[in-house]
């Protein structure tokens, strides 16, 4: 699988479905075979979700939803949380 950055990051913590998915977005990929780590955490996710028009995170994982998917975007998202 071929990545761009932004990439989605989805992970399901609870097989059960008694807790929501969590949903985390790297910014930039690694270069070479340099490994990336992801933080994947309900601030994360909520930064995921500004980056939807839903709202809806797990959007993330449709292909219309990753083409608008930049930088940018990532990082505004980043700067309206901390704030």
């Amino acid at each position: 699988m071929l990545l761009r950055s932004p990439s989605p990051v989805l992970v399901l913590v609870d097989a059960t479905g008694q807790a929501a998915p969590l949903v985390s977005v790297l910014a930039a990929l690694p270069r070479g075979n340099a490994q990336a780590i992801a933080n994947v955490t309900a601030l994360t996710t909520a930064i995921a979700a500004l980056l939807t028009s839903s709202g809806n995170p797990l959007d993330l994982s449709t292909p219309a939803t990753l083409v608008s998917l930049s930088l940018a975007a990532v990082q505004a998202a980043v700067a309206k949380l901390n704030t």
